[in-house]
């Protein structure tokens, strides 16, 4: 928690210093930002399934 103040602050400063680029594409970023998220935990949830199977069927 001490650290997390160095991992936000530059993005914070970086999103406000180029406002002009994100500016009226909030729903398309948004649309990005939840699709890449789906995407991300159907992946990891398939391979993580994947694995304990195996791993199941090397103990029996």
């Amino acid at each position: 928690m001490k650290h997390l103040p160095l991992l936000f602050i530059p993005v914070t400063v970086g999103v406000i210093e180029y406002l002009y680029v994100f500016s009226g594409r909030g729903i398309f970023l948004f649309l990005i930002a939840l699709v890449s998220t789906l995407m991300v935990m159907v992946i990891t949830g398939k391979i993580s399934q994947e694995r304990a199977l195996r791993k199941e069927q090397k103990y029996e």
